[in-house]
């Protein structure tokens, strides 16, 4: 596997401004999940601006699509990559990022990077789902999730709030590395947009020390 990680050929200020709109992005269909169900009448005005946020989004990042999709008691974001198949995705971008351990096509815990003969095979199997394993010093174990979206022709991340807005996590940088590669339209304007709907007047104070700590833009310099 490649030494150097999938991220060090775009600069740290395209990466900084990626990972405050990532954040806010996450942050907002985070909370917009929580409360939709107890308060939909409430939320039901937040779902224009939602759409309009999402949709700038994509706009600004070509190569992540942000689907918003809304259920009866609740609202699910999906993030799909431009990729084709998984398997290009994983030979193009995730087999490059440091602390590779494993991967699996039918689960957590396959064979691991240093079984020459097969980690060969089971990349071969690489078809419509992917269960990766990586190490990190500074956190442990981290795993990923991948599988195909045939209706999209893209590759979904299944992300979670806690982990996706990591900058040392692996599916942060596979967020990353397909919203940076091909440029970003640095025109469009996200992160004071995200901060209108509100949210965080609906956090614990525990919570909102954490979201303000992580999207402070202080913080990230």
């Amino acid at each position: 596997m490649a030494n150097n990680d999938v991220l060090s050929g775009f600069s740290a200020g395209d990466i900084k401004v990626f990972s405050r709109d990532f954040s806010q992005l996450l942050r907002v269909a985070h909370e917009a999940d929580k409360y939709y169900g107890e308060w939909r009448q409430t939320m039901d005005k937040y779902l224009p601006k939602l759409d309009k946020f999402v949709n700038l989004f994509n706009k600004k990042y070509k190569g992540i699509n942000v689907r918003v999709i809304k259920g009866i008691d609740r609202i699910n974001a999906r993030v799909l990559l431009s990729e084709s198949t998984i398997k290009d995705l994983f030979n193009n971008c995730a087999s490059k990022i440091v602390g590779l351990k494993a991967l699996g096509t039918k689960g957590f815990g396959g064979p691991e990077v240093n079984e020459i003969e097969k980690i060969s095979s089971e990349i071969e199997k690489i078809k419509n789902e992917l269960y990766l394993t990586y190490y990190l010093p500074d956190i442990g174990m981290y795993t990923v999730y991948l599988s195909k979206s045939k209706k999209d022709k893209m590759v979904e991340l299944h992300w979670d709030i806690k982990e996706s807005v990591n900058e040392i996590g692996p599916d942060f940088k596979i967020c990353a590395y397909y919203a940076l590669k091909d440029g970003f339209n640095k025109e469009v304007k996200l992160f004071d947009e995200g901060g209108t709907f509100g949210f965080v007047s609906l956090l614990s104070e525990r919570e909102k020390r954490e979201f303000f700590d992580k999207l402070n833009p202080h913080v990230l310099e």
